[in-house]
């Protein structure tokens, strides 16, 4: 088993938010499935997790200008992964 996990943008632009679903949707579909974590409360991302059945981590430490810091995406995704 493996775990998968990602920090989407937000879902507000219609280009964006298909080019996400499918992906997220594509990996709901690997068999066998994996885990999967979306990280980060930006707009849709709640939505979309709990739409598909993903585990949601809200809480992302960010820089000053708002960018997510890879180092506690990765803690993060570490610390939650069951795999």
């Amino acid at each position: 088993m493996f775990t998968l996990f990602a920090c989407p943008k937000p879902f507000t632009r219609p280009h964006i938010e298909v080019i996400q679903r499918n992906a997220i949707r594509s990996w709901t579909l690997l068999e066998p499935r994996p885990e999967i974590l979306l990280l980060g409360d930006d707009a849709g991302v709640p939505e979309i997790a709990h739409e598909m059945g993903i585990r949601h981590l809200p809480q992302v430490a960010k820089n000053e200008y708002g960018t997510p810091l890879i180092r506690d995406l990765l803690r993060q995704a570490e610390n939650a992964s069951a795999h």
